[in-house]
Order: structure tokens, then C-alpha cells, then sequence
């Protein structure tokens, strides 16, 4: 997920874009406030890093593998 940042961080400074993939890292981040709602806007994701958000979260797979992207995130926003 591409992400812009609001403060410094090592050799990036505040307002640089970086591609961060790692959903654990991205929510670190914004608890932190290094940058703003990007785990809270899963509707930007992909529908495999969606699905693999959802298995990390160990969701039972026979209520999610078969959903839309959009019905994905909906049912994971509710979880």
C-alpha cells in the first residue's frame, strides 16, 4: 500500500510516498503517527493481501474465501 508519511522516519522525511506491504508494519505506523488511516482504509487493498490479512487474523476461511473484494472488507471491518 502506497502510504505518505507525516513525520520523519530514518533516511525518509515527513511527506515522502513509500510502498510498505507488510500489514503489521502499517498498522505500527499509524498507531504511532507516522502516517494517517491507512489500516483503517482496507478498501484500497489488494483481494490477496486482503485474504492473507484475514488468515493472519484467523478468520474461519469457509466464512471469507469465497467473498467479493467488497464483501471482504466489509466482513473484515465488522471483525
Amino acid at each position: 500500500m502506497k502510504v505518505k508519511l507525516s513525520r520523519a522516519v530514518g533516511d525518509n522525511p515527513a511527506g515522502a510516498e513509500l510502498e510498505i506491504k507488510d500489514q503489521t508494519v502499517l498498522e505500527a505506523w499509524e498507531r504511532l503517527g507516522v502516517i494517517e488511516g491507512s489500516g483503517s482504509d482496507i478498501s484500497k487493498m489488494k483481494l490477496e493481501d486482503l485474504k492473507a490479512l484475514a488468515d493472519k487474523k484467523e478468520l474461519p476461511k469457509e466464512e471469507w474465501e469465497n467473498l467479493k473484494k467488497e464483501d471482504l472488507v466489509t466482513y473484515l471491518k465488522d471483525k
